[in-house]
């Protein structure tokens, strides 16, 4: 099954209006961090319209294709064609058009030292491909210095603009003046995405500092993020793709999320494009974990997946930050770590036939085939 693209016609913005609007409020919980997305069909399946998280509870803990209430909703009204982003990845890496490839992405790298200490033992150990670096954080330093001492290992910049724990507060490292439309009295980021009310350009500013420092302090980045999805904005997704140009780097983008940059920048025709983003989200529990990845490689599809997860140790630091807090919260992250580790969690990649490959890969791949 292939993304749709839509045309470029009235419908196709009247559509981007109606979920860009809601994009921001739905995407992210009050604390900065993903939510639970209310709408459901009959079979209980929840249905999400922006194209970038896996929405379910279980027992149909799977990927809900984009826009899916919208397409049955107005299907005669659209035109389908297959979309060239989804075979690119394939075709730069000169593998089979109906590859499933799938990145299993660590993020939070750098925020503290227990993120730290799990992370680089899944990168060592094959549980995931590729991870992100938090650069305003605590343990960024630590994270950079390891990083420098194994260039094997496939790391990016998680572009950081919120700061959502009470016991552990980050700032912006750009040498600008911000005000609080981005960061709080103390000067720190503000712990939530409603309140981050930054201008393009500043937002811009900030990443390109966090890319700059991470690349001066040794690491060679492969790939460019979000933590929380704080870009997910119809005003900031065109500041975030520009910086990752300039710098040479994929980014992880969505078909909806690339559909706000600029259609006549010829940029857009060399960027990849994620079909399917998979995270579980904040009404899942430890406990439920497991069902929600293996069942989620059910529904990796041909093209190029990515399935984000948080590792860390449940440990007195990740309890500490985490206060009582479930969701995403230190046996969370613990069994993150369990579970792409496990036997059971390699035998499903195998059984459907998924190819797991990381950012550096695709980096390489588009050098290659620019040249």
């Amino acid at each position: 099954m292939v993304l749709p693209c839509w045309t470029k016609s009235a419908i196709h913005r009247r559509l981007i209006a109606m979920v860009g609007a809601a994009e921001s409020a739905s995407l992210l919980g009050t604390d900065g961090s993903q939510s639970e997305i209310p709408n459901k069909d009959a079979r209980g399946n929840a249905i999400t319209d922006s194209g970038t998280i896996a929405v379910a509870t279980p027992p149909f803990a799977f990927k809900v294709r984009m826009i899916l209430t919208l397409k049955l909703n107005l299907r005669k009204q659209f035109m389908y064609i297959q979309c060239v982003s989804s075979t690119r990845t394939t075709e730069i890496l000169g593998l089979a058009p109906d590859s499933k490839l799938l990145i299993i992405h660590a993020d939070d790298l750098g925020m503290c030292h227990s993120v730290n200490r799990a992370t680089f033992l899944a990168l060592e150990e094959g549980a995931v491909s590729s991870a992100s670096m938090m650069v305003p954080c605590p343990g960024f330093a630590e994270a950079a210095e390891i990083a420098t001492r194994h260039p094997e290992y496939d790391l990016g910049i998680h572009s950081t603009l919120i700061s959502e724990h009470q016991s552990s507060k980050w700032s912006p490292v750009s040498n600008k003046h911000y005000g609080p439309e981005m960061v709080d009295e103390n000067g720190f980021f503000w712990p939530r995405n409603d309140r981050l009310r930054a201008s393009p350009q500043q937002i811009g500013d900030e990443i390109s500092a966090q890319i700059k420092l991470a690349m001066e302090s040794g690491v060679n980045p492969t790939h460019l993020d979000s933590h929380t999805f704080s870009v997910a904005r119809a005003e900031y997704i065109p500041a975030y793709a520009k910086v990752a140009r300039r710098f040479g780097l994929p980014f992880l983008i969505t078909d909806h999320w690339h559909s706000f940059c600029a259609p006549d920048d010829p940029a857009r025709a060399n960027d990849v494009i994620v079909q399917d983003v998979f995270q579980a989200t904040r009404d899942l529990t430890p406990s439920s974990l497991e069902d929600y990845y293996i069942s989620a490689l059910g529904h990796v599809q041909p093209g190029l997946s990515e399935l984000i997860v948080h590792p860390a140790f449940d440990d007195s630091e990740m309890r500490d930050i985490y206060q009582g807090r479930e969701a995403y919260g230190a046996a969370w992250r613990q069994r993150d770590l369990e579970i792409m580790s496990s036997r059971k969690f390699k035998s499903a990649l195998r059984e459907n036939s998924i190819q797991v490959i990381n950012w550096g890969m695709i980096k390489s791949a588009m050098e290659h085939h620019a040249q």
